[in-house]
């Protein structure tokens, strides 16, 4: 995996890319306990511009 998406895991993507817990964190995205669901689910519940935060 080279990038990820919104069909992708918070838990699995922090494994792959250890930094993204920054990103996660600053945007409140649980990579954790709650982080088995994909981040499209995540993204529309929160009310959070998926393109602006995939951009970072």
């Amino acid at each position: 995996m080279n990038t990820f998406t919104v069909e992708h895991r918070p838990v699995n993507i922090v494994k792959v890319f250890p930094k993204a817990s920054d990103l996660f964190k600053v945007h409140q995205i649980d990579f954790c306990c709650g982080g088995h669901r994909q981040l499209k689910e995540i993204f529309e519940e929160n009310y959070l511009d998926e393109q602006r935060i995939l951009q970072n």
